[in-house]
């Protein structure tokens, strides 16, 4: 993948409030932002709702459409438009850089609305620079926890569902399961 160079959308104009910018600016700054909540693991309701709440208040719409990994979005002011299509190279989860977004989108009615897009792209910068909390192996370890109580709960939930009271070859975690009949 390719870098993107985030700033050359602004046109470097750091007295200008994003709200007076061209529509090529406010997208890059929506779909940056949107790409990076993607980035943490979230889902693309969340997602969809922040480019929204920011297209609000940069007076344009933004229709989009998520993938896991990718957006497609285009925003249009009733003149002119700018589509564009963003790619991650990989995902995770990373709740404090989750957190960091959602306080950029929340203040920014207040806050946002009067910086540049430049000094809105400095911010972003800051906040992509967070790491998350855990090693690799971390995650992989409770990743794979996780499934294995998922697993063994949705086994045992069947076994009390079937009525069969024939003990079975089959067993999963130390739980012996029901056959059915």
């Amino acid at each position: 993948h390719m870098n993107i160079y985030w700033h050359d959308y602004t046109g470097h104009v750091k007295d200008k409030p994003i709200t007076e910018a061209s529509v090529p600016v406010k997208a890059a700054l929506i779909g940056r932002v949107g790409l990076m909540l993607l980035s943490c693991g979230t889902g693309a309701w969340r997602v969809r709702s922040s480019m929204n709440a920011l297209s609000e208040q940069l007076g344009v719409t933004c229709t989009a459409s998520i993938g896991l990994m990718t957006i497609v979005y285009t925003c249009f002011d009733g003149h002119k438009t700018f589509t564009n299509s963003l790619a991650l190279n990989n995902t995770g989860v990373n709740t404090s850089k989750l957190n960091q977004l959602e306080r950029f989108v929340k203040k920014f009615p207040k806050e946002g609305v009067h910086m540049s897009g430049e000094q809105l792209h400095n911010r972003l910068d800051e906040i992509e620079k967070i790491r998350g909390l855990y090693t690799p192996l971390q995650l992989g370890l409770a990743a794979a926890f996780a499934c294995a109580a998922f697993s063994s709960s949705y086994f045992c939930l069947t076994a009390a569902q079937n009525s069969s009271h024939r003990p079975s070859l089959i067993s999963f975690a130390g739980q012996t399961l029901p056959e059915k009949s």
